[in-house]
């Protein structure tokens, strides 16, 4: 679909045109995610792992913390790498379906 506007030009408007921009969008966040993973895999790398502590920890009251804080968190960059495909391949899909149902998708999985 092609809209007018004032001064007489048409822009490019509808499935195509929102579906191209909502891909690149989804792209980037993807991408700008898994890299704050390695990054902060490095940092915990240079720190002697002390990020690790945030991480889940069974029957201790203050490792509930590392609910929030675990999908942040890998065992080591093996970990890493084994995770980073996936969650690039499923976060793109699911990004491209919509920001707000990727959130609420990934809340409740």
């Amino acid at each position: 679909m092609t809209l007018s506007t004032n001064d007489g030009s048409s822009t490019r408007s509808g499935p195509g045109w929102l579906a191209g921009r909502r891909v690149g969008r989804a792209a980037a966040a993807i991408i700008a995610f898994v890299a704050l993973l390695w990054v902060l895999e490095g940092v915990d790398t240079v720190m002697n792992n002390a990020l690790d502590q945030w991480g889940i920890r069974p029957r201790q009251e203050e490792g509930l913390r590392g609910i929030a804080f675990a999908p942040l968190l890998h065992g080591g960059w093996e970990h890493l790498a084994a995770n980073s495909v996936p969650a690039l391949v499923l976060g793109f899909v699911g990004l491209v379906a919509g920001a707000a149902r990727f959130v609420v998708a990934t809340a409740l999985i």
